[in-house]
């Protein structure tokens, strides 16, 4: 997978702290809590918007009973929207720290940490221990992965259960 400080050298991963800033302008504080729908214009980084997630919720048939990996997760928006709209719990995995601590604090600052746990990691390499998923996405970040794309997969597909997702 393409490594961390690759990715920086793309524009919209330079600057995560736009997201605070876009907080402020909206009249929120730097760490009262968070209405999860206000992010819902901006914590996406893929441009599919909250329809194609919609669409992807009916197709899964996504409900609470639903455990999803969201790998490449970026600011954790698609699983902050997918818990908040089916009550499903998501693992959301992000290989840059910085990206990772600021998805993990709009998920708390959201009420939606209950839900949705975040992680550091490759997913070429990624180990998740005693849990399986009832479906994986990765939306963008297969674009991101390099020649290691098979390997990525390869992993993921590991980590759903049999008749699952990807």
């Amino acid at each position: 997978m393409a490594d961390s400080k690759s990715i920086k050298a793309m524009k919209m991963y330079q600057h995560v702290d736009r997201v605070y800033k876009e907080l402020k302008m909206m009249g929120y504080k730097d760490d009262g809590p968070l209405k999860a729908e206000d992010l819902w214009t901006f914590d996406h980084w893929h441009m599919l918007g909250t329809h194609t997630l919609d669409l992807l919720i009916r197709k899964l048939k996504l409900d609470s009973t639903h455990d999803v990996l969201d790998a490449g997760s970026g600011l954790g928006g698609t699983s902050r929207y997918l818990a908040y709209r089916t009550g499903c719990r998501a693992l959301a995995v992000e290989m840059q720290p910085d990206v990772h601590a600021v998805a993990e604090t709009l998920t708390r600052r959201s009420d939606l940490a209950d839900h949705v746990e975040h992680v550091v990691g490759d997913m070429a390499e990624l180990k998740v221990v005693n849990r399986q998923f009832d479906a994986a996405i990765a939306i963008m970040m297969l674009v991101h992965v390099g020649p290691n794309r098979e390997k990525v997969i390869g992993n993921i597909c590991k980590h759903v259960k049999p008749g699952g997702t990807l």
